[in-house]
């Protein structure tokens, strides 16, 4: 949880707060992903995680533009 909370803007009062959800909803993605026998759901969950997480930390950062490292190209909304 340090690790993301450190990524976050120091500024913002929720820091520690989104960095909590953040955790639990990669922990609880990827343990639900693996759990399920259907691929394309699969890869819809994690997409789903992937842009909730990026709109928590656009929220706290303030900003519109997700950090390249944590966006994936070449996923479709209909994927």
């Amino acid at each position: 949880m340090a690790l993301i909370s450190r990524q976050l803007p120091s500024e913002s009062r929720s820091r520690r707060e989104t960095a909590l959800a953040l955790s639990a909803m990669m922990i609880g993605g990827v343990a639900v992903a693996r759990a399920l026998n259907d691929e394309r759901f699969v890869e819809q969950l994690l997409d789903a995680c992937r842009k909730t997480g990026l709109q928590m930390i656009e929220k706290t950062a303030g900003t519109k533009k997700a950090p390249a490292e944590i966006s994936r190209p070449g996923l479709s909304e209909d994927s």
